[in-house]
C-alpha cells in the first residue's frame, strides 16, 4: 500500500523552494537560526529498522521546519508549501508513522 500527500502551497510557487544557509541575499547576509541536530542515522540503524523509521520521520520534521524558518526570513510574506504540518499530521496518524517517510515535490 502507498500513501502520497501533497502539501499544498498558496500563490505563486516560484522562488520559494530554495533555503541553503550559505546563499547570500544581496548585498548582506541576513542572520539565520542555527541547523538544527539531526538524530544519528548510524545507531538508529544498530538498534533496528523501526528506529530508523523514527529517526528519519524526526530528521525530515526538524529539517524542514528549519528550511520554513529560512523562507520567512529570506523572503517574508511569499507562500511556502505546508510540509512542516503535512509532516506532523501524517506523523500523528499511527499507520502512516511505522511507514519510511519520503518526500519528492512536496509529497509524501
Amino acid at each position: 500500500m502507498i500513501f502520497v500527500v501533497r502539501a499544498s502551497v498558496s500563490g505563486n510557487a516560484r522562488g520559494t523552494m530554495t533555503a541553503d544557509a550559505n546563499d547570500e541575499t544581496g548585498d548582506q547576509q541576513l542572520p539565520l537560526p542555527p541547523r538544527p541536530v539531526l538524530p544519528d542515522m548510524a545507531a538508529a540503524r544498530s538498534r533496528g529498522p523501526a528506529e530508523v523509521v523514527e529517526a528519519h520521520w524526526q530528521a525530515l520534521r526538524l529539517s524542514w521546519q528549519w528550511k520554513h524558518a529560512v523562507h520567512q526570513i529570506r523572503s517574508p510574506g511569499r507562500p511556502y508549501p505546508r510540509i512542516v504540518s503535512l509532516l506532523e499530521t501524517a506523523a500523528a496518524q499511527p499507520r502512516l508513522r511505522r511507514l519510511y517517510p519520503f518526500i519528492s515535490h512536496f509529497a509524501l
